[in-house]
């Protein structure tokens, strides 16, 4: 564009005019996009937000049972590998498909609630889920192995919604509480 005789640039990301000609290469335009706040490299993902987190408290006055309700305030940060671990849990409680997290409507939910979460492959949510599952069976070994009672296994068989045949293990014993 041209203005007060001058070849001027927009910036495709904040609108603003930069000044520079073609003939004088792109140096202005890098140099704007260095400091421009719009450009996505420059946003601070790691921006922490307010978050207000309401608690409810039952308290009995009277033989009446009264709920009270209190925002507290808090700090909050975005983390991609907490958002995957949690991911990971949610596939795995629901019974989802790993390919769920490449469905267009995950994605687009996603990206209206947590536009910086990057978006992991099927094959990454299996590894995800394959490390919870050691996660898990790590802690439950060592709280057998710091419990001194005796354990009693008992076997159960199932099918699920998705027709699928489960033997589940229930192990019965008495911890230290």
């Amino acid at each position: 564009m041209i203005k007060d005789g001058e070849v001027r640039a927009k910036c495709s990301y904040c609108s603003d005019d930069v000044c520079g000609s073609s003939k004088s290469g792109t140096t202005v335009m890098k140099n704007h996009l260095l400091r421009c706040k719009e450009y996505p490299p420059n946003i601070n993902k790691s921006q922490t937000f307010l978050n207000s987190k309401s608690e409810q408290t039952h308290a009995s006055v009277d033989d009446d049972l009264v709920v009270e309700k209190r925002s507290k305030l808090e700090v909050w940060k975005f983390k991609q590998d907490e958002t995957r671990k949690a991911l990971a849990k949610m596939i795995i409680m629901d019974e989802l498909p790993f390919r769920f997290v490449e469905h267009e409507g995950f994605q687009y939910f996603m990206s209206v609630a947590q536009p910086n979460f990057i978006f992991p492959t099927r094959w990454t949510m299996a590894r995800d889920c394959y490390q919870a599952y050691l996660e898990e069976k790590k802690n439950i070994k060592s709280f057998f192995s710091k419990c001194s009672s005796r354990i009693s296994l008992i076997t159960d068989t199932w099918t699920s919604c998705q027709n699928l045949n489960y033997m589940c293990l229930t192990a019965h014993f008495i911890d230290h509480d």
